[in-house]
């Protein structure tokens, strides 16, 4: 039986090998057919702004003309209404305003001002020529003394005249000191940078899925040409590649489940259950990838890790079967149930993997004494950890958690670059299971990846561990083209800590002193 497992496995590279040249076929023209949706797409939306931008230059045309007609209409009403009050201008009671108005307490107000001011304005006027008058009616708002009054020019009732030094005013709160944190305040309720590294990315052009058509692009109409492409796309997608690729799936599930299985009864003192698991798990990881059409380009393989614990960032669960694609790994990770927790518990049964439950304290204790001893025997195979502690949607690489790099061993750096154009392969939990995460891959066009091996990294003589993750994550982001955040992940399950709080206090707080200076 072990013998007839080890033939059918080596006998499936060939058929792999094929298969990977056919895929190779199938990303050029696919790569071509992508790039005329992008030409005509464009061709679409430049007809499409040319045609508003007449719209609108006509619609303007037309209030400009009705303005005009209402203007002259105006013209000649006031001409006519004007010879009708010529007659009327020596009445005292035209003058009066409409009894609505005088009963206003605005104009009461403002009638009482009136009133008042030259009384109050009487000492200090001289009694001189008509220049002088004015010379100190246009300097009664200004006192000596660098003081500033804002009186109203007709004068104000008593008790509202404010006047006080420059410096006192300069001194005084008000409102535009908190613009800067309110701009930032909604700027971070609409668009911060934690938000945004959970949902899908943003696609330049559109790919001809449904899920993935860019926000921009929405109020322009679909031509017939890319509707009709738009309509062949789904046929070929649910109808030709969906049944083979859900075949690929349902054999890798089955084999994995099946082989683990057998090998989990060998002795692990036997020499060729290792090669066996290998073998396995190899066979296991490419017909998974063959179910998603994946074209995954392996960079540097020289660096690729022989032991030791390998650090990547983290978008997807198809992340490990990506990278077990090339290596065999040992994992760490959470504690799932349903669909992945069956892979989990198949694979434990056969090799060595670390789960553990992130609620539970007891558990980071006992998974970093693992993570040791696990390093600390060469005959493992290097296990394989995602820092970040949750999926991110391969735009940006966020905070590292310090666990990993702890242990003291060598940190072997992979950088993972998912291409959205093809597809996209970001993992929301809380709106995907599983399941239909890979029904989701399996209905894409294909999975585009580039893997780049970094050079091995060592903590330095007077580096703690906080600072040897920052460097490896600088080091990840760079490669791959990636936002290098230093916002912790789990900010998606739980609230901001008060530290970060107390910061943007601290910092208003230091505004206003500076204001009081």
């Amino acid at each position: 039986m072990w013998a007839a497992t080890l033939v059918l496995v080596l006998l499936s590279f060939p058929f792999l090998g094929l298969s990977l040249g056919v895929r190779r076929i199938y990303m050029a023209a696919l790569r071509s057919l992508l790039r005329y949706v992008e030409r005509v797409h464009s061709e679409d939306v430049a007809s499409y702004h040319q045609q508003q931008e007449v719209t609108n230059a006509a619609t303007q045309q037309q209030q400009q003309q009705q303005q005009q007609s209402a203007d002259t209409t105006a013209t000649a009403t006031a001409t006519a209404a004007g010879m009708s009050t010529s007659s009327s201008e020596d009445d005292p009671a035209s003058k009066r305003p409409e009894p609505s108005l005088r009963r206003s307490k605005s104009y009461q107000l403002l009638q009482a001002a009136r009133d008042e001011a030259p009384a109050a304005a009487a000492p200090s006027r001289p009694r001189s020529s008509s220049n002088s008058g004015s010379s100190d009616a246009s300097n009664s708002n200004t006192s000596s003394g660098g003081q500033v009054s804002d009186e109203l020019p007709f004068g104000q009732p008593s008790g509202m005249t404010r006047s006080q030094s420059f410096a006192t005013f300069k001194k005084n709160f008000v409102l535009s000191d908190i613009c800067g944190f309110a701009s930032d305040a909604m700027q971070a309720l609409t668009d911060d940078d934690v938000t945004r590294c959970f949902a899908k990315q943003d696609l330049e052009s559109w790919n001809l899925l449904t899920r993935s058509r860019p926000v921009e692009l929405e109020g322009v109409p679909i031509s017939r040409r890319l509707r009709a492409l738009y309509y062949c796309g789904i046929f070929v997608r649910y109808c030709l590649f969906f049944p083979f690729r859900l075949v690929f799936a349902l054999t890798a599930v089955g084999f994995f489940i099946a082989s683990f299985s057998l090998i989990a009864c060998i002795p692990r003192s036997a020499s060729f259950r290792r090669t066996l698991e290998r073998h396995c798990s190899f066979f296991t990881a490419r017909m998974f990838v063959l179910s998603w059409s994946a074209m995954v380009r392996y960079h540097n393989p020289e660096n690729r890790a022989p032991t030791g614990i390998v650090v990547a960032n983290h978008t997807s669960p198809i992340d490990c079967i990506v990278l077990a694609n090339d290596n065999c790994y040992s994992m760490v990770g959470q504690r799932h149930g349903g669909f992945i927790g069956l892979l989990q518990k198949t694979l434990s049964i056969a090799q060595t993997h670390i789960w553990f439950d992130r609620s539970e304290a007891r558990d980071r204790q006992v998974v970093a004494r693992r993570l040791r001893d696990h390093v600390e025997d060469p005959s493992n195979n290097p296990i394989l950890v995602f820092p970040e502690g949750t999926c991110v949607n391969n735009t940006s690489v966020m905070m590292f958690k310090k666990g990993s790099f702890e242990v003291g061993a060598t940190v072997y750096p992979v950088a993972i670059k998912y291409h959205a154009t093809f597809g996209e392969c970001f993992w929301d939990s809380s709106k995907q299971n599983f399941l239909m995460h890979i029904l989701s891959l399996m209905t894409t066009w294909a999975v585009v990846t580039d893997v780049y091996y970094l050079t091995p990294m060592r903590q330095a003589q007077n580096e703690d561990s906080i600072d040897f993750a920052k460097r490896v994550k600088f080091k990840i982001a760079q490669k791959g083209g990636l936002n290098d955040l230093q916002w912790d992940g789990m900010l998606k399950r739980k609230a901001l800590g008060p530290q970060f709080k107390n910061e943007v206090q601290r910092e208003f707080s230091a505004l206003i002193a500076m204001g009081l200076e």
